[in-house]
């Protein structure tokens, strides 16, 4: 029987039709994410193209983040860009902004974002504490300008300021546990808010041993009995992190009391740290307690 070789011209053609199609998709794309700019774009230019980040479209808004990563290597493009992604209210538009800027001009932009924060608008101030939390870590090389700031926002009257910049120090971590840093953010666990004393006890947590002082350690003792669960987990997990002086007895006691906490999430990390604590933490009541948690009905309590 001979083969029948008929249909192989018809797929050879419909192999190179979308052979075509593809190629011309691919330069179409090339071509949109190519523009180049015969001069630097007006203010009204630089609105209209991030108007248009506003979109579940991903293929859209990736080739206008392309185009917003050429504008902002004109460094005099940088403020436009900032100013009008603060005053945007679509948060896709925001988050395209940012990522445009990703990994550069951090120090441009983290001046630019304090000097936002004098604003009297809350929005603005509000996303640009914001963002400046965000690119905290990227600031590290720079961050001894940066932390008088934020040290300064600690004490603003608004609570998610507070919050933001507590976060900001947390992201910096060890290279920010100055002693003036320490003593700020040790008053702010005090702080009425819920949401700025768990956050606060995060960033203390991030700086370690470093912000192992007396006064650290005492008021986070003092938070593993607060009303919010989630205050009362991020302080057991702050002292788990802060080494060999937070290995107290006080200290173990009140961990010890937590294991039997309604939250599960406080168990757990009471657990964690005083399993970070080590064997000064094996007193006959911890063991006791640690042995009943491995039937635990939550699995992280379990595991931990």
């Amino acid at each position: 029987m001979s083969k029948n070789t008929s249909f192989i011209p018809s797929i050879r053609f419909k192999i190179a039709t979308r052979l075509a199609i593809i190629l011309l998709c691919v330069s179409s794309s090339l071509v949109i994410s190519d523009i180049t700019w015969a001069k630097k774009p007006t203010q009204e230019e630089i609105r209209n193209l991030i108007e248009k980040l506003d979109t579940n479209d991903e293929w859209e808004r990736d080739k206008i983040i392309k185009e917003l990563k050429k504008i902002s290597e004109d460094k005099d493009a940088i403020l436009e860009l900032l100013k009008a992604a603060l005053e945007n209210e679509s948060l896709l538009v925001r988050d395209g902004v940012k990522q445009a800027f990703r990994y550069s001009y951090y120090e441009i932009l983290g001046d630019e974002l304090i000097k936002s924060l004098e604003y009297g608008d809350k929005k603005i101030r509000r996303r640009a504490i914001e963002w400046l939390r965000d690119i905290s870590y990227e600031l590290k090389p720079k961050a001894s300008e940066f932390i008088p700031k934020l040290i300064e926002l600690l004490n603003d009257e608004e609570s998610w300021v507070r919050r933001s910049a507590a976060g900001a120090l947390g992201r910096i971590g060890k290279k920010a546990a100055t002693d003036e840093v320490i003593k700020a953010l040790t008053k702010l666990l005090n702080d009425k808010d819920n949401w700025v004393r768990s956050t606060t006890a995060h960033a203390l947590e991030n700086m370690e041993e470093k912000a192992a002082t007396d006064e650290v350690i005492k008021a986070l003792t003092k938070l593993l009995n607060d009303k919010d669960n989630w205050v009362r987990s991020t302080a057991a997990s702050a002292l788990g992190s802060l080494g060999e002086k937070a290995a107290t007895d006080e200290v173990i006691k009140a961990l010890t009391k937590l294991l039997n906490d309604k939250d599960a999430s406080v168990r757990s990390n009471a657990a964690a740290a005083l399993g970070f604590i080590g064997d000064k933490a094996a007193t006959d009541e911890a063991i006791k307690a640690l042995t009943k948690l491995l039937n635990d009905k939550d699995d992280s309590v379990r595991s931990s």
